[in-house]
């Protein structure tokens, strides 16, 4: 295993070489004595070592806080400090340049092992902690999802280029302000503002998920619909520290069933203006649409019938499973489509209305049989004598 390699930067040279050999009867090996700021330097950028022990006051132009300084811009090194001052001026200082200990002199050997190991410890742990920190943020860099963190007080601290890119926000402008400033959301059809959701979280300690009907609003005017989630931020004591929002850009797919709608919507409208009864169904003979005359031939209004089992709710018992066998070899394709079927449908009431159907068989874009679509005349009033003549016959609805 190697040694730990230490700096020493001391500008009396008896001091030096006395920490020099307290260093070394701890096994430490040191690369070199440095007297001022060229030095320093100097030696450091030719064989950096994994630790700098620096006077504070030296002789020169520039004094220890100085060197540091410039040794954490250039080699992010750990450093402490040794001095013969405790002024608290000195001691500010120092914190400010991010050091990694202070000792006075004059010390002995087991309190600066104590203080090397620490400042080696610290800065093991603050590098793994960037690294983490770099990781997580080319994760966050890299997803499609936009990303935004928030302290307690809904105020920003981070957002990642998607959420920038969805917000109009340049990150930089955006950190710092309070999420309503930047995420402005309303509700997609009543344009209704849409309550901040990281503040319930943050008020209720528990995640919120919300779905499709969110429209974001950007800083250059342009909407977005987006689903989002919200998750607390919390420490290992279970303290919550803030919030993390994700949300996603649903627009091309919120528009493409905006257009779906619309035109299922349509023709709806032409199935509605039918004089005759039009029922589809999924291959578990669920009721997938109904339209307005096969809701006045059957008595209920369309939310009643919609999802519901067909044979089971509107055919009668004693030709059910009949129907039920005819339905089955439709979805086989062993019946000719668009042949004439007659049976009865039940009514809210009760009472039987002959139906003359015609049905087809209604397919997905893979060619899967997913249903069928039926057109039913009511016949029941028209031509009882073809109606007693086939009634009982099975048939399909």
């Amino acid at each position: 295993m190697s040694k730990t390699k230490i700096l020493i930067v001391e500008d009396e040279w008896i001091i030096a070489e006395n920490t020099q050999r307290v260093l070394e009867d701890y096994n430490y090996e040191v690369i070199g004595l440095a007297a001022s700021y060229e030095e320093t330097l100097e030696m450091a950028r030719k064989n950096p070592p994994d630790l700098v022990l620096m006077d504070i006051i030296l002789k020169g132009g520039k004094d220890g806080l100085e060197t540091a300084a410039a040794l954490n811009q250039d080699l992010n090194l750990p450093i402490i400090f040794i001095t013969a001052y405790s002024n608290n001026s000195l001691i500010q200082k120092a914190k400010a340049i991010h050091s990694f200990g202070y000792i006075i002199k004059p010390f002995v050997g087991k309190e600066l092992h104590s203080a090397i190991e620490m400042g080696l410890y610290r800065h093991e742990m603050e590098n793994q902690l960037r690294e983490r920190e770099a990781w997580l943020a080319a994760t966050l860099n890299s997803i499609d999802d936009a990303v935004i963190t928030t302290d307690m007080d809904c105020g920003i601290i981070s957002m990642n280029p998607v959420a920038a890119r969805l917000t109009g926000w340049i990150s930089d402008d955006a950190i710092g302000k309070q999420l309503i400033e930047v995420f402005i959301i309303t509700h997609s059809i009543s344009g209704a503002p849409f309550p901040n959701p990281v503040k319930q979280v943050l008020n209720d300690g528990i995640r919120v998920t919300q779905g499709h009907d969110i429209t974001l609003l950007s800083r250059d005017g342009v909407k977005y619909q987006i689903t989002l989630s919200v998750s607390p931020i919390v420490d290992i004591n279970g303290t919550v520290l803030g919030g993390v929002l994700v949300f996603h850009d649903e627009t091309h797919e919120y528009r493409m069933q905006e257009k779906i709608r619309l035109e299922r919507d349509r023709a709806k409208q032409y199935l509605d203006i039918a004089g005759v009864m039009m029922v589809a169904l999924d291959t578990q003979n669920r009721v997938t649409m109904v339209n307005r005359k096969g809701c006045e031939i059957l008595g209920f209004p369309e939310e009643e019938i919609l999802g519901k089992p067909w044979f089971d709710h509107f055919i009668h018992p004693r030709i059910r499973e009949d129907v039920k066998a005819e339905f089955k070899l439709i979805l086989e394709g062993k019946v000719e489509q668009n042949e004439e079927y007659l049976n009865p449908v039940l009514s809210r009431s009760g009472a039987e209305r002959m139906i003359s159907w015609h049905n087809t068989i209604v397919k997905d874009q893979a060619g899967n049989i997913v249903g069928t679509l039926s057109s039913g005349e009511d016949i029941t009033d028209r031509n009882p004598a073809k109606r007693t003549q086939r009634e009982s016959e099975p048939g399909f609805e």
